[in-house]
């Protein structure tokens, strides 16, 4: 008898329905690491809903917060012989042409130095480098999975051919050398993200709606962040493959769950 074909196992979940005696969602995401992290990485990146498809982001948004980036503007005392750059700091000035012999050629400036290393690029880095980190995290088999639709068809290769389109869009804008000044924190603060939402370059906001969607999806694995995905994008992975057969299962649920609600 022939294997099943990803569509045709999917198919045959959601006939049998939500099980009454298994385990819930969260509980399977909770007992097994590779699995939680392969599937919950698979979908938040597979997500295409507005404001939080991170492809969309990285193609359309991210070049154009690159052109702005936010920036805080410092002055330093720096001397300079024969020229003005800045402000003069006239009581500075004076002071060390004391000390210098009356130099009438000497001036203390306070020039500007913009720096871009504020809590929004902070956030904004964290987030690119997360997303990076998150590909390879992702099991080839379901790397390699197929999009089903409800109309029935069903693209082959999808969240490949999407992950390589944000893995180049991320290498070039890890390359802005602004952005390469910029830290990235060990971990995002609510003044990370009270700035972004703050911020005149409304753009940030985005950055921040983004990071939340990662938060409770990646960083803590929630399902009921997970399954509102399944109601409009669903991943086929060759059946019979190490955590393929879960991920099939816990799509097919989710699916279910999803419809239930709208309903």
């Amino acid at each position: 008898m022939p294997a099943q074909s990803p569509t045709d196992r999917f198919l045959a979940l959601l006939m049998q329905g939500i099980p009454a005696d298994g385990r819930p969602p969260q509980a399977q995401l909770d007992a097994d690491a590779g699995l939680r992290h392969s599937f919950c990485a698979a979908y938040f990146l597979a997500d295409t809903q507005p404001g939080r498809d991170v492809h969309a982001f990285v193609t359309g948004t991210l070049p154009l917060l690159l052109r702005q980036l936010q920036r805080t503007t410092q002055r330093e005392r720096v001397a300079f012989q024969g020229q003005v750059r800045g402000r003069v700091d006239w009581p500075a000035t004076t002071k060390a042409r004391a000390q210098q012999e009356a130099n009438p050629a000497l001036f203390i400036c306070r020039p500007p130095h913009r720096q871009h290393d504020t809590p929004e690029n902070q956030l904004l880095k964290f987030l690119l480098t997360a997303v990076a980190q998150l590909i390879p995290q992702i099991n080839p088999v379901m790397l390699a999975a197929g999009r089903w639709t409800a109309g029935g068809a069903s693209e082959p290769d999808w969240l490949a051919r999407r992950t390589n389109d944000i893995r180049t869009h991320l290498r070039a804008a890890q390359a802005n050398i602004r952005l390469r000044q910029v830290k990235a924190p060990d971990k995002i603060t609510p003044r990370h993200l009270i700035k972004a939402r703050a911020s005149k370059t409304e753009l940030y906001g985005q950055v921040a709606d983004l990071y939340g969607r990662y938060h409770h999806i990646i960083e803590q694995a929630q399902w009921t962040a997970v399954y509102p995905i399944l109601g409009q994008t669903i991943l086929l992975p060759t059946p019979g493959h190490p955590h393929a057969d879960a991920c099939l299962a816990l799509a097919a649920r989710g699916f279910l769950e999803q419809s239930t609600t709208n309903s």
